[in-house]
């Protein structure tokens, strides 16, 4: 059975990894944010996909569920699992929504482009199977913009995973975290290595590989 929609009763651990979070909410200068649950799962939903959730993150959605990786239960204790939590928090409630308005702007030439494509042709083709062709088509280039756009933007959102790392690491400290990046970097999980691999053949991605964050923090740039 998936974990995607797998939920199950709070362990005594999970009740303290989540007042944890509770707790780091004042200690990180985050206001209105109370996080509700916390859940174990490989992979949260994504629209019609799915989104791996990576052994060395937490993910936030609904604004209040917390998300760890299923295959990392028991893995770490509750107190270890404070820097992860400590830079999901600054990413998800800080960093993140500043990134939005980039979002939109990389966004709005293919949506300007279909919208554009599609009054164009409902105006001017009046079959309407060659309107619905040129619809079809219409895709096309906007495909490819939005493709381009989430080229353009996720190396802001990689740089501010990195910052969000730095920020958190100012109040759990930089030597805790580090162990714990290590500690999750020797269980040689395989979507780990995974993405150590995609680093180094260059590919762009939202979550910076362990590697990155291990060096980041050992050589922090301010």
């Amino acid at each position: 059975m998936s974990p995607i929609f797998k939920h199950a009763e709070p362990s005594p651990e999970d009740t303290q990894i989540l007042e944890i979070a509770r707790s780091l909410t004042s200690q990180l200068g985050i206001d209105r944010f109370d996080p509700e649950s916390l859940n174990w799962w490989d992979a949260v939903s994504s629209g019609k996909s799915s989104k791996i959730v990576p052994s060395d993150q937490c993910l936030i959605i609904l604004k209040r569920k917390l998300v760890l990786a299923h295959r990392m239960n028991s893995k770490l204790t509750p107190d270890e699992w404070k820097p992860i939590l400590s830079s999901s928090i600054v990413y998800e409630k800080k960093l993140f929504p500043k990134l939005r308005g980039k979002a939109v702007m990389f966004g709005f030439p293919g949506i300007i482009a279909f919208v554009a494509w599609a009054v164009l042709s409902a105006i001017f083709i009046q079959v309407a199977s060659i309107r619905l062709t040129l619809g079809v088509f219409g895709w096309i280039p906007t495909i490819a913009l939005l493709f381009a756009a989430y080229s353009k933007f996720t190396p802001y959102q990689r740089r501010a995973r990195l910052q969000a790392d730095r920020e958190a690491a100012q109040v759990v400290g930089r030597e805790e975290f580090l162990d714990v990046l290590e500690k999750i970097d020797s269980f040689a999980m395989p979507d780990v290595e995974q993405s150590k691999e995609a680093r180094l053949k260059g590919k762009n991605r939202e979550f910076p590989s362990i590697t990155e964050r291990i060096e980041n923090l050992r050589n922090p740039i301010g």
